[in-house]
Formats: C-alpha cells, structure tokens, sequence
C-alpha cells in the first residue's frame, strides 16, 4: 500500500509542529539542568562550611572527657590551675595549649606516679560532633622519671587532631622531650604545646591559625559562588529567550507565514 501523499499545507504543519516540540522538549531540558545543577552547588556549599547540623564549626570550644584516676568513670578532662576550668580546645585553630596541673595531695601524687610507672593509662575522649553520642578516644601519657619522694615529667605535651566536614575523626597526645619538671604534691605541672588540626586522614593543615589563608579560603567561596551565580543568570536568560522566540513564533511569525503561504499557493 502507498503512503497517500500530504499537500504543501501539511508538510509546512508537521515541521512546524515538529519544531514546536523541539523547542518545548529542549526548554523542559534545560530546565530540569539548571535545577540540578543548583541542587548540587547547594549542596556542596553545604557540606563544604558544616557538613551537617551536628558537625562543629571553627571556634567552637571543645571539652576534653577523661576517665577518673580513682572511680573508673568519665567525668572532666584535666582542670587548669590558673583558670580554674576545664582543658577546653578551640576547634579548627591551630595554637598553644597551656594548662597548669597541680599535684594537690598524695593521692594525687600516686595517681601520676602510676601513670608515669604505665601501671595505669589516662583514658580520655572527646565527642565526635555535636550531638556527643560517640566518641573518638586517645589517652594522654605521662613521661617521667620516679625518685623516692618526688618525680620529674616532661611538661612539653602535643596534640594532634583530624576532622572530616566538621567531624572530629582521630585525636592524638603524646609528650616531646623538653623539660622534666620537678613534682611533689603541692607543686605545679605546666603543661604545654601546641594544637594542630589536619583534614581527613592525611597531614594536610586546616588553616585554622593563618588569617591570610582562611580570607583566602574564604575569598575563593565567595568567587565560586559569584561565578555560579553569573553562570545561572546566563543560563536562565537564554531559556526566557528561547521561551520568548518560541512565543513569539506561535503567535506572530507563524500565523504570517501560513497566511503568505496559503496567498502564494
């Protein structure tokens, strides 16, 4: 059977057609391109400042968690003679962490001489993020030397951490040989060295302690974001004006043509 043959009037109304749906699908594409592409920008910026409601943020102060030396259960971390207040760390910067620890009686002096003996570890931790139900643990050695009514500990103590989008994943101390001070109860330990953060399991630093570097980081957000925005506004401009052309096409151009078309014929 033969295909029955169209007039000129009808092949001018498929194409027409044709390209009308051409037109409409490509818009609805790029459309459903822009909105996802939007999504996905939101969402990187997202993850990239706070990862989630629960992921702490540069400044937060941080409290250390340790097991005590004559309970066994988790109570405060060291408390710092001169402040009166707990070991707290700020997260994100790297600085110097100093907190005078008093031997303030016997029993305190014997806790610390087990320690330094590794008869008994310091269990400590610290939350995860913020919502504090888990825990990433580490324990703070104490390195010394035990005479018969006193002790001398290396007072040099460096802490090491590695957050992943705002998540605390790995925590270390460990003292470096600096000076062994004398220890007796009454006396003062003090305590110091520096914080250092890292991202995600390599020893690449935060850039918490260097202002130039976070105005950098921080500059370049907003370039991206400046960028993303321009990118958008050209994307959504030349949709309104294929929208545009195909309106007006449908109700000017086209009319017009099929009425010269139809005069000619």
């Amino acid at each position: 059977v033969l295909p029955l043959a169209t007039t000129g009037h009808e092949q001018t109304r498929f194409v027409a057609k044709g390209s009308k749906m051409s037109l409409w699908i490509t818009s609805f594409a790029m459309v459903a391109i822009i909105f996802s592409f939007l999504q996905s920008a939101r969402g990187d910026r997202h993850v990239g400042t706070a990862g989630s409601v629960s992921a702490y943020t540069t400044g937060d102060s941080i409290k250390l968690e340790c097991k005590d030396w004559f309970t066994g259960n988790w109570s405060h971390g060291p408390i710092c003679k001169e402040s009166g207040e707990e070991l707290s760390i700020t997260f994100g910067y790297d600085s110097f962490m100093y907190c005078g620890l008093e031997i303030t009686d016997e029993k305190v002096y014997q806790a610390i001489v087990a320690l330094a003996k590794l008869e008994k570890t310091w269990q400590c931790r610290v939350p995860m993020s913020k919502e504090r139900d888990f825990f990433v643990p580490f324990t703070i050695p104490i390195w010394g030397v035990v005479e018969d009514d006193h002790l001398h500990i290396d007072n040099h103590l460096n802490f090491v951490f590695h957050v992943d989008e705002g998540k605390i994943i790995a925590i270390a101390a460990y003292p470096v040989r600096d000076r062994f001070q004398f220890g007796k109860p009454g006396s003062l330990i003090s305590m110091h060295g520096p914080v250092r953060w890292f991202h995600r399991h390599a020893f690449q630093s935060l850039l918490g302690s260097n202002p130039i570097a976070q105005a950098h980081l921080k500059l370049s957000a907003e370039e991206d974001s400046s960028i993303l925005l321009v990118l958008s506004c050209s994307v959504l401009s030349s949709l309104v004006t294929m929208l545009a052309a195909v309106v007006l096409y449908q109700r000017k151009l086209k009319p017009r043509l099929m009425k010269r078309y139809n005069k000619d014929r």
